[in-house]
């Protein structure tokens, strides 16, 4: 079997701040297209904050109010996803206990009267964690 080539990342995306600076200089100079913050952005693979500030420094004029709303949607994005994760954390611990109680560790079955069963905590090994 041959090996997987990796897909190399551009050079340019890995630049920091003071390379993007130096290289968009001369990127702007070749710009020919409509929107300039989102091929920065996608260019150099940075997000919409750190375009628009960059390009400020490197002469363009873009207005306050640009960059006040691409912050405003990061933050709105970051706590979106943020969100998302204590979600999928809370499904995932309730998940874990679904099966126990207070009186059993793994509750195995009902009765047809409706009574669990199963392995009690006192059964259990004592390394076992006992929830709250």
């Amino acid at each position: 079997m041959s090996k997987k080539k990796k897909k190399s990342i551009a050079r340019r995306k890995k630049f920091n701040r003071n390379q993007r600076l130096q290289s968009g200089r001369s990127w702007l100079t070749n710009f020919t297209g409509k929107n300039i913050i989102s091929s920065y952005r996608r260019w150099y693979a940075v997000s919409e904050v750190c375009a628009i500030i960059e390009l400020q420094k490197l002469g363009v004029s873009i207005d306050e109010e640009t960059l006040q709303k691409a912050k405003l949607a990061e933050k709105t994005k970051e706590s979106a996803r943020l969100a998302a994760k204590k979600n999928k954390q809370d499904r995932l611990e309730a998940d874990l206990w679904e099966d126990s109680d207070e009186n059993f560790s793994f509750i195995a079955g009902y009765t047809s009267n409706g009574v669990p069963y199963g392995t009690t905590w006192e059964e259990t090994d004592d390394d076992f964690l006992i929830p709250d």
